[in-house]
């Protein structure tokens, strides 16, 4: 089986590795278009790629191809997206086509929808779960067109928390700097600067809240990871800030896998990053906070499910953050995570519906 796979930023692009990394096992042709990253498999080889740098042929040669598989991606501006362009292209020329959804979020523009109508229809939809798939239709997505697969991106995680030792703890404690003993928290951002006036606040927001909390609580320290799209002003923003005003107990980190952090700290705070779910789903303690919150909850599965403490005012995340320094009230909030689980197949099933999409026989 010949597969053309698209995706332009890390989102997409971690909801297609999986699969990508079966099917090449199983022998498939894969080549990817991407120009973020450039993915890695799990053996430090690479899945054939082409870097785009957002720019794409309209004469690509999909020759051949039996199936286009593409994570999907949020850009700035009116140019589409490369996974976009590819799926019309595979619309216009009658090849079958899969969109592998990587969280529940931004669901219009990951699907094009506008004014009732979606810009790319493709062939199969894999959606996280029965709220995703609910989600697509209430958009009038044809149901047809969604099969529910469970996040691949997600599947590993059981394995991740299994593997993680009290020495890696304490390596990576002590790595960032952390005092023996100290209550950490793990503040994963991505509320860009350039959104602020459209979300109604930015990563800058919450760290100002977290360096309040720090200066009243002596033995608290954060641990920072920003999304690797925030652009250097803003990062410089937010370091010059914590620089003056963290006490030396705020922590930046550039490197290191957030998946460790998570598992190092007492608590993960994020306003809707996916480092949030994978959090949950190693049933750590995690909590959002979107102070002054205009248009979507980007973490709604979680916080409309009542699954894990949010904040929407300034005022209620320092409230917030002053109780989760309660270790009992934390080990409420793992309880409650306890059915927020994922049954590691998902790549399994989206491995299937990729061959019975291209109408290929396994």
């Amino acid at each position: 089986m010949k597969i053309l796979a698209a995706a332009q930023h890390p989102g997409g692009i971690n909801a297609i590795i999986p699969p990508l990394e079966i099917l090449i096992q199983n022998d498939a042709d894969v080549l990817m278009l991407t120009h973020d990253r450039v993915p890695k498999l799990d053996k430090n080889t690479l899945i054939p790629y082409s870097s785009t740098n957002g720019r794409l042929n309209s004469e690509l040669n999909l020759e051949n191809i039996d199936l286009i598989m593409v994570g999907p991606s949020i850009v700035d501006g009116t140019e589409p997206s490369i996974d976009k362009k590819v799926v019309r292209m595979a619309m216009e020329q009658g090849i079958p086509s899969l969109m592998v959804l990587d969280n529940w979020n931004n669901l219009d523009q990951k699907m094009d929808y506008a004014n009732g109508a979606f810009g790319i229809m493709p062939t199969q939809v894999a959606v996280m779960d029965e709220h995703h798939q609910n989600a697509l239709i209430d958009m009038d997505f044809p149901a047809e067109h969604i099969t529910v697969t469970g996040g691949t991106q997600f599947d590993k995680l059981p394995d991740v928390l299994s593997a993680f030792t009290p020495e890696d703890y304490a390596r990576i404690r002590d790595e960032i700097g952390i005092q023996q003993g100290a209550l950490t928290f793990f503040y994963a951002g991505n509320a860009f600067q350039r959104n602020k006036d459209s979300h109604g606040y930015w990563d800058l927001d919450n760290i100002e809240i977290l360096g309040d909390a720090v200066a009243k609580n002596p033995i608290l320290e954060v641990i920072t990871k920003l999304h690797p799209r925030m652009t250097p002003g803003s990062v410089k923003e937010i370091t010059d800030y914590m620089a003056d005003h963290g006490r030396g107990r705020m922590h930046f980190v550039t490197t290191g896998k957030p998946t460790d952090f998570v598992l190092s700290s007492d608590l993960t705070i994020t306003p809707g990053s996916t480092i949030g779910l994978e959090a949950a789903y190693m049933n750590a303690p995690v909590i959002s906070i979107q102070p002054d919150l205009k248009g979507e909850d980007e973490l709604a599965r979680l916080t409309q499910t009542k699954l894990i403490p949010y904040a929407f005012s300034t005022g209620e995340a320092k409230q917030l953050i002053g109780r989760v320094v309660d270790a009992e009230f934390r080990n409420g909030m793992r309880k409650k995570l306890t059915t927020f689980t994922t049954d590691g197949k998902a790549t399994e099933r989206v491995v299937e519906l990729a061959y019975k999409t291209a109408n290929v026989k396994i």
